[in-house]
């Protein structure tokens, strides 16, 4: 191989070589990979508490509006009647 070759296949080689390099994660990598992984699950878990707590309310209301309906129907028959003390 001639010199020029081998010159102008040395900037390749040590590009190959520090990209190479850079698939290894130190402490410090590994840490932040560690705090994202974190804060993804807590970003997860909260939406799922959200969505429950969202379920639970939209239940509650129509327990309530069920009950509202309920009691207003009672006195209607209430006043059909003619009493007083429903």
């Amino acid at each position: 191989m001639s010199r020029t070759a081998i010159t102008g296949l040395l900037p390749a080689l040590a590009l190959a070589l520090t990209l190479g390099a850079c698939d290894q994660q130190g402490p410090a990598e590994r840490t932040g990979e560690a705090i994202d992984n974190a804060a993804e699950e807590v970003k997860e878990e909260s939406a799922e508490l959200f969505e429950d707590a969202k379920d639970k309310a939209e239940d509650t209301e129509d327990a309530t509006t069920d009950a509202l309906d309920d009691a207003g129907d009672t006195l209607e028959k209430c006043a059909e009647l003619g009493l007083t003390d429903c």
